[in-house]
């Protein structure tokens, strides 16, 4: 199931019933926030960061109330995320050293370790991070983003991409699918890139470029076709013809093979 991807409310507060009620808190379910608290941890070091979490409640407020982990275990997962968002590759590799779980996801809406690294762009820490047993490209967001959608730039996407392909075990089948439908292009064109087979279907059959055009999702669609996805003939039943308005076909006529 593709979720859409949204970076959720960033800095929610609790509902305030007066004079001497508790100060707002932020909630940090979102990607935006994550990126907020990245920066403070650049200024002002992880120990704000930490009391910022603790004070907004969650498992650190709880005296790590998480499962199977201590306060302290929580403490070193997040300040494994946060210095993978710093691209500080010393303290990453100090505390993968120590045993801290590359796929931890502590808190940031489910942000892990590889997450943060390619929001920011730090390929050091992201090859330091995939180097790890076990480290995963298919760990999601509670809104449903991958480190492959999350990262900052066309450099960073493409090794992540080469990445995925090579670890994935379906041929990048589903980060093909997962982009064309939610119209990533800049992941999809990634992919391809990559050499990922811009034909590859769905369970039901249906091909990437058709999914995306089920979608309306234009640019992703002319991304699959610049790089060989197989528009059908025109007129043939159930094709991503059938399914094309004015402008889907607009675009599938400069692809199509001449008749």
């Amino acid at each position: 199931r593709f979720m859409e991807v949204d970076d959720g409310p960033e800095w929610r507060s609790p509902p305030q019933d007066g004079p001497g009620s508790p100060a707002p808190q932020p909630s940090f379910s979102g990607v935006r926030a994550a990126d907020e608290l990245v920066a403070l941890s650049a200024l002002e070091g992880d120990e704000a960061v930490l009391a910022t979490l603790a004070g907004a409640g969650g498992p650190l407020a709880q005296g790590g109330a998480a499962p199977g982990r201590s306060p302290e275990v929580l403490r070193a997962e997040l300040s494994l995320c946060l210095a993978s968002g710093r691209g500080d590759a010393a303290t990453v590799a100090a505390l993968l050293q120590a045993g801290c779980e590359v796929n931890c996801a502590p808190s940031f809406g489910g942000m892990t370790p590889l997450m943060f690294a390619s929001r920011f762009g730090h390929l050091q820490v992201l090859e330091m991070l995939l180097s790890q047993p076990g480290a995963s490209l298919n760990e999601t967001t509670s809104t449903g983003q991958t480190a492959l959608s999350l990262c900052r730039d066309d450099t960073t996407r493409l090794l992540v991409a080469h990445a995925l392909l090579a670890r994935s075990g379906d041929g990048g089948r589903g980060a093909l699918l997962q982009a064309a439908c939610l119209g990533h292009a800049a992941t999809l064109r990634s992919l391809l890139a990559a050499s990922v087979d811009p034909n590859l279907a769905d369970s039901q059959g249906r091909p990437a470029l058709l999914v995306a055009a089920l979608r309306r999702q234009l640019e992703a669609c002319e991304a699959l076709l610049a790089h060989g996805a197989d528009p059908g003939p025109p007129g043939s039943p159930g094709s991503v013809w059938a399914h094309a308005d004015a402008r889907l076909r607009t675009i599938l006529e400069l692809y199509a093979a001449p008749q």
